[in-house]
């Protein structure tokens, strides 16, 4: 079965359908812990859960609770490797197809099945879907649904009224959490992790996909990442034995990779960030990433792990710029500029090192708005590295020196061309971003970048994302249930509340529309004609309706209105209704410049 599995896929799905999954986890009950076999029936549940169908039988029989048993017994390291490598594989899928929500259920007669569906674990927290490239988010859902078979279950057995996990993944994830898999891994490693290589790489291996798709910081999720957090010294004193040695350091090279990508996971919580910090977790993945400088799978985890690392605190963003991350990551953009996967890291973690007060020299030495232009010519559909060569370019505007370079190479261009392609959120709030701090750099390049902008016919381009993202069209639905009309949500339905990626749009486009407004030669005249010409201006407070809880929106759009007001004065009654909402607004940010910005706009209106 193991020869076939790994030979051919097919041969694997095959076999879980003919009963393959019960049938290993049967001979592994009835095999000691310490007996040769146990490691090639492991290798061989191993080689069917890298399929997804597998995973309900492998659930429903209760396969997890008998491995976790496993690992309890066990002292030896082939086992613990093995049985780490299995749980690695089953939290390995994104999603997994044709289930759904409810309760799992998968007919068999023998009585082992029915006994470890009566001890099945239920989960316990709330969930929440989302893609983040390869990484499942959690999010919210309705009640708490078994693990395992629960055929024949009393109705007093079955679980209550909580959440529900719209993935066998996260349902699975959240079980192992509550039987302290995290803590087997975790001793496992300390064990036996600097004796044998290959244990540590597979512990690491199971310990990322454990915490990798759980948002600790969410209320109501599983603190994986808090947890895991306990043990960063442990992790990082394995790493360090093993890469910091000249004699073990050329076999290491897949276990920084997997232990760069758990930290970059773990440090998400701020929690456990802290936790590496003290453990000079800065200074040691860029010891790491110095240790194999042509290996690109090592650098893209690193750099992954440094954008996540600056963003919790600013002290930790100071220890890697004093350890030398921002001199170590910069070369790498012109290294793998033939590589977009690894780019895409490069740039990012750059971005996230990058601040105003950053000398410019090193930057126009190494020639980075070139090759940032020359990467984006390279990789033309790849949406992804030219979202992220537009937030490098969103950080370099900030710096008055490297304006001039991306306004002189077509910056504002080739963004707002970009946006007819890649229309997601994400996109439109870097390029928003870039413009909004080339709008504010101030003297010349301020105007020749609003010239540009306005030349581009950039307003248009920006509106539509804006109106798509925030005030998006629903169907007025009849008394005889049938949609009358289409209208715009705020004018007589109350409308849901937006996802954080659309509010962030709002954010930055009206940031970038009220900086262009400020500049000289007409630029507030001509956004003022755009929204008139077009019969735009209730949509405009529409988003601020839309949006009362962000401060920057009620700031930037009032801001961006009175600048409007102020060019067009004859067009006050376009914006009825705008008094009643910015009464609201100084209610609402009582003593803040909100407040104070509200109160001009009613001096305008009125």
């Amino acid at each position: 079965m193991l020869v076939l599995g790994e030979a051919a896929p097919p041969v694997a799905e095959q076999a879980c359908e003919e009963g393959g999954i019960r049938a290993l986890l049967k001979a592994v009950v009835a095999t000691g812990p310490e007996d040769s076999l146990m490691e090639h029936l492991l290798q061989a549940l191993e080689c069917l859960l890298s399929t997804p169908a597998a995973l309900r039988s492998f659930c429903g029989k209760g396969g997890h609770a008998k491995l976790l048993d496993l690992m309890q017994t066990s002292t030896s390291p082939g086992v613990l490797l093995h049985t780490s490598r299995v749980f690695a594989a089953a939290l390995s899928h994104e999603e997994t197809p044709g289930v759904d929500d409810g309760t799992w259920t998968e007919s068999s007669s023998d009585s082992e099945s029915k006994s470890s569906s009566e001890s099945g674990w239920s989960g316990s927290r709330s969930a929440e879907g989302a893609a983040r490239k390869s990484v499942v988010r959690i999010r919210s859902s309705a009640e708490i649904v078994a693990i395992g078979n629960t055929e024949g279950s009393s109705e007093s057995d079955k679980p209550s009224d909580g959440p529900r996990y719209s993935s066998i993944v996260l349902r699975l994830r959240v079980a192992l959490w509550e039987n302290g898999l995290l803590d087997m891994l975790s001793s496992a490693m300390d064990h036996f992790g600097k004796k044998h290589l290959g244990l540590a790489e597979a512990t690491a291996g199971a310990l990322l996909n454990l915490t990798i798709s759980v948002a600790s910081d969410e209320e109501g999720q599983p603190p994986l990442k808090q947890d895991a957090g306990h043990h960063t010294g442990l992790y990082v004193g394995v790493a360090e034995h093993w890469i910091e040695n000249e004699t073990r350091r050329p076999q290491a090279a897949r276990l920084a990779v997997r232990m760069l990508e758990l930290l970059c996971s773990v440090c998400q919580d701020t929690d456990a960030a802290v936790a590496l910090h003290r453990h000079s977790g800065a200074t040691k993945a860029l010891t790491w990433m110095r240790a194999y400088p042509e290996d690109p799978a090592v650098q893209r985890a690193g750099c992954a792990f440094l954008q996540n690392f600056v963003t919790r605190k600013f002290r930790f963003k100071e220890a890697v710029l004093v350890a030398g991350g921002f001199q170590q990551v910069l070369p790498l953009l012109r290294l793998y500029l033939q590589r977009p996967e690894v780019l895409c890291d490069v740039m990012r973690a750059l971005q996230r090192l990058i601040d105003p007060g950053t000398s410019p020299g090193p930057l126009q030495d190494a020639h980075v708005v070139d090759t940032v232009f020359e990467a984006m010519g390279l990789h033309p559909d790849s949406q992804e590295l030219h979202e992220a060569s537009i937030g490098l370019f969103w950080s370099l505007a900030a710096i008055p020196d490297m304006v001039r370079p991306i306004l002189e190479l077509h910056g504002i261009d080739h963004a707002l061309e970009a946006i007819a392609c890649f229309e997601s959120p994400g996109f439109v709030v870097h390029v928003a971003g870039m413009l909004r701090n080339l709008f504010a750099c101030g003297g010349a390049c301020g105007r020749d970048a609003g010239c540009a902008f306005r030349d581009a016919n950039g307003v248009r381009i920006l509106l539509k994302p804006l109106w798509r993202y925030t005030t998006p069209r629903i169907s007025k639905v009849s008394r005889s249930g049938r949609p009358s009309r289409m209208l715009y949500l705020g004018e007589e339905d109350e409308a849901p509340k937006l996802p954080p990626e659309n509010v962030a749009v709002a954010e930055q486009v009206l940031a970038a529309l009220n900086n262009f407004s400020a500049l000289p030669s007409g630029c507030s005249v001509h956004l003022a004609n755009e929204l008139i010409d077009h019969g735009e201006c209730a949509k405009l407070r529409q988003v601020l309706e839309r949006i009362p809880e962000s401060s920057m929106v009620q700031y930037q759009g009032l801001m961006c209105m009175g600048r409007v007001l102020s060019a067009r004065r004859d067009m006050k009654h376009l914006f009825d209704g705008t008094a009643r909402h910015a009464t609201l607004m100084i209610q609402q940010y009582r003593r803040t410049p909100v407040a104070d910005i509200a109160e001009l706009i009613l001096e305008e209106v009125f």
